[in-house]
């Protein structure tokens, strides 16, 4: 693939920088951890022209830009082209405006709160999901990176993967054919904070990254749950337990109020 393919271009690599310069001070507070030196194996995957997912928790309406913040900050991430999931009730045209100046591609997606809202426009749950996942899965095979809100909605706790609406596996089935694609897993938290099922959360972020594990290694460590006695009587695909590796690792991590 060509780096046009997979990075920003002038104009969109400046416009980060501004966008960074008038945000940051004032509305995107946070501090990035790296006890396990996760990034420098994210970004080694996008040098070498593979795709990189970052699969985050969601609490909060802050979660994306934050991580989006952190992402434009670092010299290797911030210069590739961003797919980003948003919920068709915070979607907006001029987001995709400033979405095309910034190199990001924003996927509608109707999720469980779109529904509560009223405001799914007739579309039923997970509309646009399938959009979303051709989108990235051919982004991820121009060295791309990929945004993925791994519970697929917010929630006020992590949880366990909902076996209906599993979101990292349709991911990996689909970019497979390159197993050193790669998956950073990134814990997010509010310093402060122990409830996070309140609507407002303020406060400084902690972008927690965890570990970046390939394609690879994540259909290893599906296999290995699969072959669990519990698992091994209902013959269950290993594809369907790729998603619990990602809750298991994100489970590492998340504050405590989180868990």
């Amino acid at each position: 693939m060509s780096n046009k393919e997979a990075n920003t271009n002038i104009l969109s690599y400046g416009a980060r920088e501004a966008a960074s310069a008038l945000l940051r001070p004032k509305y995107l507070k946070y501090e990035i951890i790296d006890e396990d030196n996760a990034l420098p194996k994210a970004e080694k995957t996008l040098k070498d022209h593979h795709g990189l997912i970052v699969a985050t928790t969601h609490f909060n309406e802050k979660d994306s830009p934050s991580l989006i913040e952190a992402i434009f900050q670092n010299k290797t991430m911030g210069k590739k082209k961003l797919i980003i999931p948003v919920a068709l009730h915070m979607d907006h045209p001029v987001y995709h405006l400033f979405g095309g100046i910034l190199g990001v591609s924003l996927m509608p997606i109707v999720t469980q709160s779109t529904i509560d809202k009223g405001l799914n426009e007739g579309h039923p749950k997970n509309y646009g999901f399938g959009k979303y996942i051709d989108k990235s899965a051919k982004g991820l095979e121009k060295g791309q990176i990929v945004d993925l809100f791994i519970q697929g909605t917010r929630k006020p706790k992590l949880g366990q993967p909902d076996p209906d609406n599993l979101a990292l596996a349709p991911l990996v089935a689909k970019g497979r054919n390159d197993p050193e694609n790669a998956v950073l897993f990134v814990a997010l938290g509010v310093k402060g904070i122990t409830d996070y099922s309140q609507e407002k959360i303020k406060g400084t972020y902690t972008v927690n990254l965890i570990s970046c594990l390939t394609f690879a290694e994540i259909l290893t460590r599906a296999k290995e749950i699969a072959q669990r006695p519990e698992n091994l009587a209902n013959k269950t695909k290993i594809l369907r337990f790729v998603d619990q590796v990602g809750f298991d690792e994100l489970a590492k991590r998340v504050p405590e109020g989180y868990l």
